[in-house]
């Protein structure tokens, strides 16, 4: 399951980067409100149907990597992204299929088994 959704973590922390970039000269809320309009119509059309194939515990390791990959919860990216409303929706939302998307990833602790996989990745040994 690691080796399957960690791509999609490392796409998602340079889709962010990128977005940042593209959004920091823009000053006015309403166009920025706009642009990541555009942006989330366009990571949908390129991604919904693939993401939609996870298993509840592929969704859950991807939260998880999100978090290691750009060091901010997917709480907090929602909330940056899309406002604190849809923030609280999709937190509710994940609440029902056992997410938490306010957890923070801890790779010495409860991500621990996560991490390893993911050093094991990095190093070409699966």
């Amino acid at each position: 399951n690691v080796k399957k959704v960690y791509p999609y973590a490392k796409l998602a922390s340079a889709k962010m980067k990128e977005y940042d970039e593209m959004l920091s000269p823009i000053e006015k809320n309403r166009d920025k409100r706009r642009q990541i309009d555009l942006l989330q119509d366009e990571l949908f059309a390129e991604f919904e149907s693939e993401l939609k194939g996870f298993t509840i515990s592929q969704g859950k390791i991807l939260v998880k990597l999100i978090d290691r990959e750009t060091s901010h919860t997917t709480y907090n990216i929602i909330k940056d992204y899309r406002g604190g409303f849809m923030a609280g929706f999709w937190q509710l939302t994940g609440r029902v299929f056992g997410y938490n998307l306010k957890e923070p990833y801890d790779p010495k602790g409860k991500d621990k088994d996560i991490e390893t996989i993911v050093i094991m990745i990095e190093n070409g040994a699966i």
